[in-house]
């Protein structure tokens, strides 16, 4: 296919309908019994040099940095890979999800310790489920992690490649991979039945549907560079998988289990704290990129701004800022929002084709080497996000009793026995061990009456 392949909406365009009740699988699956297979092919994931969302990371393996096929994802991990591609991702109390396509939980259908979760990193099949999802609690800095798939089960891949085709019978749903990039959504309903799930929102009108540019596959069953992408509303909402074994998505993110129970079941019970309406966004990055930020971090290198820049520096859909602005500008679109929108992508993609290099893969992802391939000066004109460096880490101080007594809380301590014991080197601690003074950091003081730092 060529690699122009590309739509613009027409004005009003409709949300699409991913009919993806189990009743629909169940049926596409019961027609997959009994048909010929010989004009369809079989469903491939691209190799990576010819993949949207990993053509742009082989340059780690230029600079000889591999990275290990199993790494542990931590809240370190998901604020660099965040800080790097300029995401600034919101949500209710400072929690958000996240997504890591083709990072495949390593035992469970849940991470046991919240402060990380054993990742490995494969390619998903459209089959089973080889990605994760999950809450990152900002503030406490805790992940919550489900086993979950990212991309579009076979089935309506097929049903959708026999639409376009017009071979045998099929049903009027497309199907669609959402490219990596950070997205909107609300607290919601999924067609009607599943409630909570996650709905696909406009950023700047989340009570509308998602605006988003995604690709499509017309005359392969494999998602590509060179595929068909289209600006739309698919309605790629994040929901339950209908089932532990195998998921039912037409282009929605799904998770194992089904709706109140398994895995998604539990996803549900953090939605309900939220409540109806709430908005929240959704990264999503791929268990390659995420396991490059992983040795960056063991090895001491995310300090080192020209590696994490070549591995991990990218503008894609979600990225807002001044080097968005300058992207837009050179893109030629008349009014840069500095946000990284369907329209930024789709003009990217264009870019990109219209370039004709082999080494400017149409991705819709900026990263240092298309600089240089354009001659353009985006990185090189803004100053670099000083998130990457990691912020000095507060050292809270030991807490303990004098004299333990009855239980007035769920500490178990009374609150007026509780004092301080150890600090931070050079810190100092006040004779009734009451207040700790942190040169660079601040006071530390148990509180009289609670106990309480």
């Amino acid at each position: 296919m060529a690699n122009d392949s590309y739509d613009v909406p027409a004005a009003g365009m409709q949300p699409e309908d991913h009919n993806d009740d189990l009743e629909t699988f169940e049926e596409l699956k019961r027609r997959a019994s009994f048909e010929r297979r010989a004009d369809i092919p079989s469903p491939t994931w691209a190799p990576d040099d010819q993949h949207p969302d990993y053509a742009h990371l082989l340059i780690a393996e230029k600079k000889n940095f591999v990275s290990p096929r199993s790494f542990s994802l931590t809240p370190d991990v998901l604020d660099l890979l965040i800080a790097a591609n300029s995401f600034q991702p919101k949500g209710p109390k400072d929690t958000f999800v996240f997504a890591i396509r083709g990072g495949e939980m390593a035992t469970g259908s849940t991470n046991a310790d919240p402060t990380k979760v054993e990742l490995n990193d494969v390619r998903p099949d459209h089959k089973d489920f080889h990605c994760t999802i999950g809450f990152y609690h900002r503030g406490s800095r805790k992940i919550t992690a489900f086993r979950a798939s990212t991309v579009p089960n076979v089935h309506y891949m097929t049903n959708y490649f026999k639409m376009t085709n017009k071979i045998g019978s099929w049903s009027d749903i497309k199907s669609n991979l959402l490219p990596s990039g950070l997205y909107r959504y609300r607290v919601g309903t999924h067609r009607g039945k599943v409630t909570p799930a996650l709905q696909l929102a406009d950023y700047n009108r989340p009570s509308e549907h998602g605006d988003v540019t995604v690709l499509r596959t017309t005359d392969v069953m494999s998602y590509r560079c060179d595929g068909f992408w289209e600006r739309c509303l698919p309605g790629d909402n994040v929901h339950c998988a209908y089932s532990n074994n195998d998921f039912s998505s037409a282009g929605c993110q799904t998770i194992q289990g089904g709706d109140k129970w398994g895995p998604f079941g539990d996803f549900q019970k953090v939605l309900d704290g939220m409540g109806q309406g709430a908005v929240i966004d959704y990264v999503l990055f791929t268990g390659k990129e995420a396991a490059i930020a992983a040795m960056l971090i063991a090895k001491g290198q995310q300090h080192q701004t020209d590696l994490v820049d070549a591995c991990l520096r990218r503008l894609r859909g979600g990225s807002e800022g001044p080097e968005v602005v300058a992207l837009q500008t050179l893109l030629g679109i008349a009014k840069p929002s500095g946000f990284f929108d369907a329209d930024t992508r789709k003009k990217m993609v264009q870019a990109e084709a219209k370039l004709g290099r082999a080494d400017v893969k149409t991705d819709s992802i900026f990263s240092p080497e298309d600089e240089k391939a354009f001659g353009w000066s985006v990185f090189s004109a803004t100053p670099k996000p000083a998130t990457i460096v990691d912020p000095p880490k507060q050292a809270k101080p030991v807490v303990s009793s004098i004299d333990p007594g009855p239980s007035l809380g769920s500490a178990g301590f009374r609150p007026e026995t509780l004092i301080l014991v150890a600090g931070p080197a050079n810190s100092q601690l006040s004779p009734d061990f009451k207040t700790l003074v942190v040169p660079g950091e601040g006071t530390w003081t148990v509180g009289p009456k609670i106990g309480m730092l």
